[in-house]
């Protein structure tokens, strides 16, 4: 189902923080209801933003 998964995370540097935007590409090979690849979405970010507040957090 899935042809490519490509995910990037752009960080930028504001005062004394951090703007973190993260882009995410997915290439399907079926076609897929608009409401199903809003939630495998959902579940692609939520995960890579679980890990990079992790990666974050062990940092600290």
């Amino acid at each position: 189902m899935l042809k490519a998964l490509e995910g990037a995370y752009y960080l930028s540097a504001r005062g004394d923080s951090t703007d973190v935007t993260y882009q995410l590409s997915a290439d399907l090979s079926i076609p897929m209801i608009g409401m199903l690849k809003h939630k495998a979405e959902k579940v692609v970010i939520d995960s890579a933003l679980k890990g990079l507040k992790a990666r974050v957090e062990s940092q600290a």
